[in-house]
């Protein structure tokens, strides 16, 4: 590992020259930069970014936690992350906590034990104020992302899912279906609490008759879309629409009702949720609510720059609009 010292002896000036000349700092002649310059290259000096953070209070390092971060979704909201940081000199480590308190609080820990300027989070797991606030202890700027900050005194950036999950359930009330099931993602994510509670608003505000309708919790999962729908058919459940939480659950649906011989719209209609890629690539293309995912990242970043920065002190809970995508599955 090559030395301050090293690039000292070679440029043939003092080590304190060398290191204004790395930093960037202080009053260094024309022709001593080039030399320093000059035994750097030749060299191949690096500055070592980790010891400077221990004497600058600064690691340049922003650490990010997501669910999955090998999920499509996940890997369009760090997309938006890495474009709001991209003109930055901060370094992001990021993480997956896979829905697991545990894991997340470790993962966590880890980020802020390594001295992170800020932190991104986007978790799975439902967290107390005070549980939150034990673990984030270091006063740094954190951004919540997929859930409202408000709760927590941070700052976030959200989807509107409750309006969002209404005008899901609405578009097949329109459409004439009566017998709808909701098939919701987990009861821990804020998202998934927000589009089944939305759904049922929704069948209310449409004066259905409540108990045709019914909702069923699971995951975020094909696996899932599938079975429900699978055991929904072999028990005879009679319905005529689907409202999937999530397009990975109707593509599930989609299966299962090909399977059984059932046709789409025609036989059963499905509404899904976030418009991914695979949506309109589906047969029938799948009707959905667009979510801007990499939106949510954007933001996220660039909040988290500015407060890094000192420039945005006050509370900020920025909520991101959804819009339908009408397709031939309705």
């Amino acid at each position: 590992m090559v030395t301050i010292k090293q690039v000292s002896a070679l440029s043939g000036v003092s080590k304190s020259t060398v290191s204004r000349v790395i930093a960037n700092n202080g009053a260094v002649s024309k022709i001593a930069r080039e030399k320093v310059d000059a035994a750097i290259l030749e060299l191949g000096y690096r500055p070592n970014s980790f010891a400077r953070g221990l004497k600058s209070n600064k690691s340049d390092i922003v650490g990010v936690v997501v669910v999955n971060m090998g999920s499509a979704f996940y890997a369009q909201v760090l997309g938006g992350i890495q474009k709001a940081f991209v003109d930055s000199d901060k370094h992001l480590m990021v993480s997956s906590g896979f829905g697991d308190k545990a894991t997340e609080f470790e993962t966590i820990s880890s980020l802020i034990d390594r001295q992170c300027d800020g932190l991104l989070l986007f978790l799975e797991s439902d967290f107390t104020k005070a549980e939150i606030h034990q673990l984030c202890n270091r006063d740094i700027p954190i951004i919540l992302m997929g859930r409202s900050g408000i709760p927590y005194g941070y700052n976030s950036v959200q989807v509107d899912n409750q309006a969002g999950g209404h005008i899901a359930a609405t578009s097949l009330i329109k459409a004439g279906r009566q017998k709808i099931v909701h098939l919701a993602g987990p009861q821990n994510l804020a998202d998934a609490r927000d589009r089944l509670n939305s759904f049922w608003q929704a069948i209310e505000d449409a004066s259905l008759d409540k108990s045709q309708c019914q909702a069923i919790v699971g995951t975020y999962s094909e696996e899932f879309g599938y079975e429900s729908t699978k055991t929904l058919l072999e028990q005879g459940a009679d319905f005529d629409a689907i409202c999937a939480g999530d397009d990975d659950i109707a593509a599930g649906v989609y299966m299962a009702l090909r399977e059984a011989g059932k046709k789409i719209p025609e036989d059963i209609a499905v509404v899904g949720y976030d418009d991914n890629f695979h949506a309109r690539h589906m047969n029938p293309p799948l009707t959905s609510m667009r979510q801007p995912i990499e939106e949510i990242g954007l933001q996220a970043g660039k909040m988290l720059i500015e407060m890094m920065q000192g420039k945005d002190k006050i509370e900020n809970n920025t909520v991101l609009g959804t819009s339908f995508v009408e397709r031939a599955s309705i």
